[in-house]
């Protein structure tokens, strides 16, 4: 039916189907390139690439900053609550005051102690030459000791006859002066 019904008005015959040699020829000069503009085939290539690729490439490398950030956020927010915690329990260790407090009282005892170091040399050097001289005293009457019990050791020997003299015992010996000498026990294993 379409084949059978003719045109009626002039704007059908103008949109008819069939294609003028000056038509075609406006299509195929629109379809290439200027002259002037000459764009390599890689170029055209690589801006196709691009631009498909170019906004995928970029939301990637967003999504991963984003995610980087939020990552180095989260640790650095675990870092602090770790701190606070050190903190909290290191300030149970010592408070300021006590702190203060007590090396107050280290430093006056350390002052007190240098200002009695000198009175304590002169008296160190007083008890050094007490001793030094009871030393001499301990040894010059040692001496008499020694020289008294052997006078009385002659005296005795002169009254007994030498004959009859009786063994020496423990307790016929002269005593000693000084400090007592070391006893030795005899241990033996039952």
């Amino acid at each position: 039916m379409a084949a059978q019904r003719k045109p009626n008005s002039s704007a059908e015959q103008k949109l008819s189907p069939v294609p003028s040699t000056l038509n075609m020829a406006e299509v195929l000069r629109l379809a290439q390139p200027p002259a002037d503009e000459k764009i390599a085939p890689s170029e055209d290539r690589m801006t196709v690439v691009w631009r498909v690729l170019g906004g995928t490439v970029l939301s990637i490398i967003v999504t991963l900053m984003v995610t980087v950030y939020q990552s180095l956020s989260s640790t650095l927010a675990d870092l602090r609550t770790g701190q606070s915690r050190i903190v909290e329990t290191q300030s149970d260790f010592a408070k300021k005051d006590d702190l203060t407090n007590r090396a107050t009282q280290l430093w006056t005892a350390q002052k007190a102690t240098s200002e009695a170091v000198p009175e304590l040399r002169t008296r160190t050097s007083q008890l050094e030459s007490q001793i030094r001289s009871l030393e001499q005293d301990r040894k010059e009457m040692q001496q008499q000791i020694n020289q008294l019990s052997e006078r009385l050791a002659r005296s005795e020997g002169r009254r007994t006859a030498p004959a009859t003299t009786k063994p020496a015992t423990k307790a016929a010996t002269k005593p000693e002066v000084g400090p007592p000498a070391p006893q030795r026990m005899d241990v033996s294993k039952d």
